[in-house]
């Protein structure tokens, strides 16, 4: 996916998926903040892990965001978390460095749009892009 391409990414598909878990819609907020900001966590600790050439925790995080969070919330990330995945598997570090880079890319339209809908509902959101 090009970085410029537009993100139909919209809040809905994320508290409909949590719906589907049998979420309360008052908690809605606070648990889509939860899952956004612990995704972030997630893209930092895989960096440190593939500086770190750190294969087995590396792939043990590919497999969190591929499929607690890409499938499930992100899906517009998941062609970039595939290709993270493919060259943290492979070994191909440098690679992995820049497929972060990109994951970050397309994720940043996400993270402004989920960051400012957290700020209205009064949920402490990630940093910002």
């Amino acid at each position: 996916m090009c970085p410029h391409a537009p993100i139909t990414h919209d809040l809905h598909s994320v508290t409909a998926a949590l719906q589907t878990l049998g979420m309360d819609a008052e908690d809605l907020p606070r648990v889509s903040g939860l899952i956004f900001n612990r995704f972030l966590e997630l893209l930092d600790i895989a960096e440190q892990q593939i500086r770190a050439t750190d294969l087995e925790h590396a792939r043990a995080t590919m497999h969190i965001l591929r499929g607690c969070m890409v499938n499930t919330l992100f899906p517009e990330v998941y062609e970039e978390i595939e290709q993270l995945r493919g060259a943290v598997l492979c070994q191909a570090w440098q690679e992995a460095e820049q497929q972060l880079l990109q994951v970050r890319l397309v994720f940043a339209p996400i993270q402004a749009v989920m960051g400012h809908w957290l700020e209205q509902k009064g949920v402490t959101s990630g940093r910002s892009p």
